[in-house]
This record gives C-alpha cells, structure tokens and sequence, in this order.
C-alpha cells in the first residue's frame, strides 16, 4: 500500500503537471498572437518579419521542449497509478490525456501552417561558392520561364540548400534548395509554373 509519502510525491508531480500544462497553453496562444501578427503585416514591413520568424521558431522549438517534459511527466504518472487507483486521480489522468490531445492537434496546425510558405527544390546545380538569391532568381527565370519584372516582386523570406545524405553509388547529387515565401500565393504561382512546364515536357 502506498505511503504518506508516495502521495505526496504524486501530488506534486500532479501540481507540476498543471502548471507546466497552464504555461504551455499560455506560450500557445502567445505563439498564436505572433503568427497573426506576422502574417497582416509582412506585406508592409518585410524587414521585420525575418525578425519575428525567428522569434516564432524560438518558441515553437520551447514548445515542443515543454511538450518532451509534459509526455515525460505524464509517463511517471501513469507508474504510479498502480499503486494509488483512486476515482479522482483516474479523472485528472482523463483530463490531462485531454489537454494533451489538445496540445498536440494545435502543434500539428502551427507546423503545417509554418510549412505551407515553403517550396523544396531539387536537381538545380550546385556550384562552390555560390550565390543563393542568384541561383534563384536564375531558376525563376530561365528555367520556369517567369518575366524577371515578376521574379524580382516575389518577396522571399529565406532561402539555402539543405545538406543531402552520403551517397551510397558515389554520385553526389546537388543539395536541395528550400525556399521560404512570404506570400501563399507567389508560392502557388511558383508553383503551377513549374508543374506546366513539367506537364509540357511529360
């Protein structure tokens, strides 16, 4: 049977637990207000958009830190429920499995509404010493048939090549490039030219 001193341990696990709970749905809703922000006034103050960027990237990589030690703790809960199976701790588990769910649909939304900005391109040709913003706008242009007029209108917030994996055959093949938008639809536009051409060429 457990001792006084099991559940006084549980209970300030529990305590713990809400009020890790309650800071994160308030970092939450202040991850939500910057997005909201960001996103009305990037057309009018691109500059400071890359800022806030990397503001909302900070908090989300704390969010999902948070999220780590909220599973964590919820794992050394459920250990002690062997020992103290009581009504009332069995619905503060079904509450916070609840908050949990919650947490995790809303990380889910705010990645896919961050990714939704962004393009991956692969098989352009890396060159050592390269220009990024060159490479682009040489894609853009030469390669999907964009006027340069329209190329040079499309806001980008950031752009670069991401690191491939060791080739198994020996044949390296060029890094990918992951381009950032700021506007859904020059990313759209990007987008549909890109598959005409393909279409065209198929």
């Amino acid at each position: 049977m457990a001792t006084k001193e099991d559940v006084a341990d549980l209970k300030n696990i529990m305590m713990s637990i809400d009020s890790k709970v309650t800071k994160f749905s308030s970092r939450l809703d202040s991850v939500e207000k910057n997005l909201t922000e960001l996103i009305s006034d990037v057309k009018s103050e691109v500059g400071q958009v890359n800022y806030d960027l990397r503001i909302t990237n900070t908090e989300v990589q704390q969010l999902r830190q948070d999220h780590n030690e909220l599973e964590r703790g919820v794992g050394h809960l459920e250990s002690q429920f062997n020992c103290l199976e009581t009504e009332k701790l069995e619905l503060l588990k079904l509450d916070i499995d609840k908050k949990l769910a919650s947490l995790k649909e809303c990380q889910v939304l705010l990645e896919k509404h961050d990714r939704k900005y962004n393009v991956l391109i692969y098989g352009v040709e890396q060159k050592p010493n390269e220009i990024i913003w060159e490479v682009i706008d040489n894609l853009f242009v030469k390669d999907l048939g964009i006027e340069k007029f329209k190329a040079d209108s499309f806001p980008i917030a950031n752009a670069h090549r991401i690191p491939a994996k060791a080739p198994v055959d020996g044949t390296k093949r060029p890094d990918a490039i992951i381009v950032r938008f700021m506007h859904y639809d020059d990313k759209q536009c990007i987008m549909a030219q890109a598959y005409k051409l393909a279409k065209k060429k198929g």
